[in-house]
């Protein structure tokens, strides 16, 4: 268990230090420590947190409004479920908030699929958690995004069990999801 705890709070940190990074104008630290928070996931999840390389530096008033400001917080870990796949082996859910998350504020935003490729841990599938898509119902949803497309949270496989830390407690869909056994 401490070794997935592990890797996705390195995974965090290195998207915080990739958020700080962008907002100074030396764009080869930023695209250096880019890449290392990409080297957490498979190559089709490269840049699909928010961040792309830059070839060029943005425009100073960018920079300026960032002159100051709070090195960003790492996202909540709200829950970790496994699950056995007959492909994939063990696949550890990721519940968590979004990228620097309100300090007294905890609500899903992310589910990571996570599993061992050639043993290391890589981040495969990812899921978010809204009600900002075009739906007939009210309630949030988990919206497919990027990684593993024929994996799916309706074949993920057997489940084993859950570890809980920060409670979503400012969601009532996330409360209801994290306190199912999934």
């Amino acid at each position: 268990m401490q070794e997935i705890e592990n890797f996705i709070n390195s995974f965090f940190e290195a998207e915080a230090e990739s958020f700080f990074k962008r907002r100074t104008p030396d764009i080869e630290a930023f695209n250096q420590q880019l890449e290392k928070m990409n080297s957490f996931c498979i190559e089709d999840l490269h840049n699909s947190f928010g961040m792309v390389p830059l070839y060029k530096p943005k425009d100073e008033d960018y920079y300026k409004r960032w002159e100051g400001k709070k090195y960003p917080r790492t996202r909540n870990l709200n829950k970790i479920s496994l699950y056995t796949n007959p492909l994939y082996g063990e696949i550890f859910l990721i519940y968590c908030s979004e990228s620097n998350p309100f300090k007294d504020y905890s609500e899903y935003w992310d589910c990571l699929f996570v599993t061992k490729i050639e043993g290391k841990f890589k981040i495969i599938k990812r899921y978010y958690f809204t009600d900002d898509i075009d739906t007939t119902s009210p309630e949030k949803i988990w919206f497919e995004h990027h990684g593993i497309r024929e994996l799916k949270f309706t074949n993920i496989g057997e489940y084993q069990k859950s570890w809980r830390y920060k409670e979503p407690k400012n969601c009532e869909y996330s409360m209801a999801d994290y306190n199912l056994n999934k």
